[in-house]
């Protein structure tokens, strides 16, 4: 679980982005590296990261890092690169809203108690949360990542 932003400084005449990554949890027996795919190719912030860390129902919620700020230029796309140097991006959960499975909203401007919790170690995302469809069957809602499907599957902060 990585939380990122991305600030564009739409003055600039290359496009320039300053983006702040921060680890939240690890959940993975690979040792994986999150960034960023630009014209260059990828440009790794977090890398090394291994191991079961925030995604435990028994375990307390311990930051894992510090922030990780860089500057990028043009169009990116989060992504995440595994050792067998497959990257995980774009997915079939992609829509126009979501271009990666990566980007949920962390917080709501008009719900200040409101925070994204991520499933588990081992639980599916639509195990957790109405992903594939709504609960009453339909598409899947614009705010799925608000109402969990089985909130006893997600790991709270």
């Amino acid at each position: 679980m990585v939380q990122y932003e991305i600030r564009d400084y739409y003055q600039s005449k290359n496009r320039a982005k300053q983006i702040t990554v921060q680890l939240m949890a690890t959940g993975s027996h690979m040792s994986n590296s999150f960034g960023f795919r630009d014209s260059k190719g990828f440009q790794p912030f977090l890398s090394g990261l291994k191991g079961y860390r925030n995604v435990y129902a028994a375990q307390a919620f311990e930051p894992v890092g510090e922030p990780v700020v860089q500057t990028l230029y043009g169009d990116v796309v989060p992504c995440l690169k595994n050792e067998s140097e497959y990257y995980i991006y774009p997915s079939s959960f992609n829509t126009a809203e979501y271009p990666s499975v990566l980007d949920i909203p962390l917080s709501d401007p008009d719900d200040a108690s409101w925070k994204f919790e991520w499933p588990q170690e081992m639980q599916s995302i639509d195990d957790c949360y109405w992903f594939l469809k709504s609960a009453s069957g339909g598409s899947r809602e614009k705010d799925w990542y608000k109402r969990p499907k089985d909130a006893a599957l997600l790991f709270g902060r």
